[in-house]
C-alpha cells in the first residue's frame, strides 16, 4: 500500500535537470563570452588567451589545494562508528524498505542479490525489499515470472518480504525514476539502495540504525564505503589478460581514494560529500519532504497519471542522481555523514569501452547536478551555506573541468618541450607560469601520492607496482569525459543511462572472492584481537583427520595461533630496537589473514559428505608481496608476519609448507 506524502517544502523550490542550462544561466555564459570578446577587440587575442590561460591555472591551483586539505581531513577523528550494536532481536529495530534496481541482469547476478539481502543480519519481518524493474527490460520481467517464456530453472522465486515494482511508461527510463515508482510503495522508516551487482556488509543495517540513533536530528543520510572485488591475480602474458587487471585496479584504488580521502573529509568537514550511487541510507520521511512537486514533473514532460505514481526524491533526468540528492539534502537543512566501519562489495568494468560509457554518465551527471545547483547561486548559498556551496561547486562541476581541460594543457607542455614554441611561451607570462608550475607539482605528486596511500591504506601494496599507468588512465578518463559532456548537448542522449554489465566473473570465482574480500573489510574494522576472536566461528567437530597417529587441524591451529597473538599483544616492536607497544599494522594482517583462513576451512570441510583418512590437508602459503615466516616445519602452521595470501587443496600424503 503506498504511503501518503507531500510536496517540497515552498521555502525550497527543487530545480529539475530535464533542461540543461535556464535562460538565466546562458545569459550569464553570453556576457562572459561577449566580454572576452570586448578584450580580444581592445587588446588583441593574445591578452585574451593569456587571460583564460591564467584563469584556468588559479582553478587548477583551488582544485589541487582543495583535494590536499580533504585528504588531511579525512585523518579527523570519525563521528559515527563508535558503540555497540544493537541485537538482531531488539524489538524497538526501525523498518528498512531497500530498492534494487536493475536492468537487463544476468540470472546469476540477480540470485547472488537476493542472497546478498538473505545474508544481512536484521529481522526479516522488518525489511521491505522492492526489486525495481523496467517495463521494457522483457528478459528481467521474464526472470521475475511477470511475463511468460522462460523454464523453470530460469525463473527466480522471490522470499516473501522481496516484491516487484515495475515502472510506468512515460517517465525517462533512468534509475532515479525507477526509485521514485520504488519509494511511492515504501513504507519502512529508512530507505536504502542497493545496486544489482552489490554484496553489502551483513551487519551494515545495525550499524546503520547504530549511527542513526547516536547522530543529531539533522542527519538525514549515511554513506557505507563501496569496494570493488575483482582484483583478481593477472596474468601479464596477453592483451586479454593484462588489460583487464589494469582497468580493474585502477577502478579499485579509485575508489578507495574517492571514500577513504575525498568523501571522508567532506564529511569530517561538515561539507556536503556527493553521495556514491549505492549504499545510501535515507530517512524515509526526509525523501519525502525533499521530493519534486507533480507540477514540476509534468513541466518536464512526464504525464500527469504517471507522476502522480512517483515519490521524486531523486531527479528523473539526472543520471548522476546520488550527487544531486545530496546538494538538496543540504539546501533542505539536512547533513551527510559516512559509516565508517561498514562496506559494499561491487564488481569493476573489466573493458575501456564499457569503463569509458560508465565514466562518460558519472561526468555527464556531475555536470547536470552542478549546473542545477547553481543556476540560483544566491539562493542556494543562503539555504546550503557559502562554504558548503563553494565546496559542493569544486566537486560536481571542478572534476569534469578539471579532466576536461588537462589535455589541453598536457599537449602545449608536450608541444613546448618538443618545439620552443614563442608562441606558447608567450601564453604563460612569469606570474602566471610559476603558478602553473607550482600547481602542476604539487597536484601530480599529491594525487600520485593518494593513489599509493590508498594501496597502502587498504592493505594491497601489490598494486603500488600499477600506479605508473595512471598517466595513460587519467587521459583515457579524460576522454571519458569528454563524451559525457558531448552527450550533455545531444538532445537524443542526454538523458541516456549507459548500463553497466555486471556478471562477467565466473560465478564460483566470484563468490569465493566475495568471500573472501568479505572477511578481510571485516578483519579490518577490529579494534582488536579479542573482538577477532570472539568473530571465530564455533565447530561441533575438528577439522583435519587422523592417520597413523598424526592429527592435523589447521582451523585450530589458526585460532591457537590467533589467541596466542592476543596473548602477546599483537606482537613487539622490540626486534626492530623498540618496545612501544603492539604493532598495529601487524596484527592487522595477521587479524585478516587468520580470520578469512578459518571461515573459509569451516565451509569447505563442513560442506564435505564426510571425512576422508586417505587425504589430509595441504596448506600452501604463496608469496604475495612480502613474507616473514617463523620455522617452516613439515607438518605444522607457520607463523605469519606479513601479507601472505592462503589458499587450501587436498592431495595425497601428510600436511607440509610451501611458498
Amino acid at each position: 500500500m503506498a504511503t501518503q506524502f507531500r510536496d517540497a517544502s515552498p521555502a525550497v523550490k527543487r530545480d529539475t535537470a530535464a533542461t540543461v542550462l535556464s535562460t538565466r544561466q546562458i545569459i550569464i555564459l553570453g556576457v562572459l563570452v561577449l566580454a572576452l570578446g570586448a578584450e580580444t577587440y581592445r587588446w588583441g587575442w593574445r591578452d585574451s588567451l593569456i587571460t583564460i590561460a591564467a584563469a584556468c591555472e588559479i582553478f587548477y591551483f583551488v582544485f589541487v589545494g582543495f583535494k590536499i586539505i580533504l585528504a588531511i581531513a579525512s585523518y579527523l577523528p570519525a563521528r559515527g562508528g563508535h558503540g555497540g550494536l544493537p541485537s538482531a532481536g531488539d524489538p524497538d529495530l526501525p523498518t528498512f524498505t531497500i530498492l534494487l534496481p536493475n536492468v537487463k541482469e544476468k540470472l546469476h547476478v540477480l540470485r547472488a542479490l537476493l542472497e546478498s539481502m538473505a545474508s544481512l543480519e536484521y529481522p526479516k519481518d522488518k525489511l521491505q525489499i522492492l526489486l525495481l524493474a523496467e517495463h521494457w527490460d522483457v528478459g528481467t520481467l521474464q526472470m521475475l515470472g511477470l511475463q511468460g517464456g522462460a523454464g523453470d530453472d530460469e525463473k527466480i522465486e522471490l522470499p516473501p518480504y522481496a516484491e516487484v515494482v515495475v515502472s510506468i511508461p512515460g517517465a525517462p527510463g533512468t534509475k532515479p525514476s525507477a526509485c521514485d515508482f520504488g519509494l511511492y510503495h515504501a513504507y519502512g522508516t529508512y530507505t536504502v539502495i542497493f545496486d544489482s551487482e552489490d554484496s553489502p556488509d551483513p551487519r551494515m543495517l545495525l550499524k546503520a540504525v547504530r549511527d542513526f540513533r547516536a547522530a543529531p536530528p539533522r542527519v538525514a543520510c549515511l554513506q557505507a564505503r563501496l569496494v570493488f572485488w575483482n582484483i583478481l591475480p593477472a596474468r601479464l602474458r596477453s592483451y586479454r589478460e593484462w588489460l583487464p587487471a589494469i582497468v580493474t585496479r585502477m577502478y579499485f584504488v579509485e575508489y578507495v581514494v574517492h571514500f577513504e580521502f575525498v568523501l571522508r573529509g567532506m564529511a569530517r568537514l561538515g561539507l556536503v560529500p556527493p553521495l556514491g550511487g549505492t549504499s545510501n541510507i535515507f530517512v524515509t520521511d526526509v525523501l519525502r519532504e525533499i521530493s519534486i512537486g507533480t507540477d514540476e514533473l509534468v513541466k518536464g514532460g512526464i504525464p500527469r497519471d504517471v507522476a502522480a505514481k512517483m515519490v521524486a526524491a531523486w531527479d528523473p533526468w539526472c543520471v548522476a542522481e546520488d550527487a544531486d540528492i545530496a546538494g538538496w539534502l543540504a539546501r533542505f537543512g539536512y547533513q551527510v555523514a559516512m559509516i565508517p566501519d561498514s562496506w559494499t562489495l561491487e564488481e569493476a568494468p573489466r573493458s575501456l569501452a564499457k569503463a569509458a560509457r560508465q565514466r562518460a554518465r558519472w561526468g555527464k551527471g556531475y555536470a547536470q547536478a552542478g549546473a542545477v545547483q547553481s543556476r540560483h547561486p544566491v539562493r542556494a548559498g543562503r539555504q546550503m551555506g557559502i562554504k558548503s556551496l563553494v565546496a559542493y561547486a569544486l566537486m560536481t562541476i571542478g572534476t569534469p573541468a578539471s579532466l576536461i581541460l588537462n589535455p589541453i594543457f598536457w599537449g602545449l607542455t608536450i608541444g613546448y618541450a618538443c618545439t620552443h614554441s614563442a608562441f606558447i611561451q608567450s601564453l604563460f607570462p612569469a606570474a602566471v607560469f610559476y603558478l602553473g608550475g607550482v600547481t602542476a607539482v604539487l597536484g601530480n605528486f599529491t594525487l600520485f601520492y593518494l593513489q599509493v596511500a590508498a594501496c597502502l591504506r587498504d592493505r594491497e601494496p601489490g598494486l603500488v607496482k600499477y600506479m605508473p599507468f595512471l598517466g595513460p588512465w587519467w587521459l583515457f578518463t579524460s576522454y571519458s569525459m569528454w563524451k559525457g559532456v558531448i552527450e550533455l548537448f545531444i538532445p537524443r542522449l542526454r538523458f541516456h543511462w549507459h548500463v553497466t554489465e555486471h556478471g562477467i566473473e565466473d560465478p564460483h570465482t566470484a563468490q569465493e572472492e566475495i568471500q573472501r574480500r568479505h572477511h578481510l573489510m571485516a578483519a579490518r574494522k577490529l579494534t582488536s584481537t579479542a573482538e577477532a576472536v570472539s568473530e571465530l566461528p564455533t565447530v561441533d567437530k575438528p577439522y583435519g583427520s587422523t592417520r597413523g597417529g598424526y592429527e592435523h587441524d589447521p582451523g585450530q591451529a589458526a585460532e591457537d595461533n590467533l589467541r596466542r597473538t592476543a596473548r602477546d599483544g599483537g606482537g613487539c616492536r622490540a626486534r626492530r630496537g623498540s618496545c612501544a607497544g603492539p604493532d598495529r599494522g601487524r596484527l592487522g594482517h595477521i587479524l585478516a589473514r587468520q580470520l578469512a583462513y578459518r571461515r573459509e576451512h569451516r565451509h569447505r570441510h563442513t560442506a564435505r559428505a564426510g571425512p576422508q583418512p586417505d587425504q589430509a590437508l595441504v596448506v600452501r602459503y604463496r608469496r604475495d608481496d612480502r613474507l616473514t615466516a617463523g620455522d617452516r616445519q613439515r607438518g605444522r602452521v607457520c607463523r605469519l608476519v606479513g601479507r601472505v595470501r592462503i589458499r587450501a587443496q587436498r592431495v595425497h600424503g601428510c600436511a607440509h609448507l610451501e611458498d
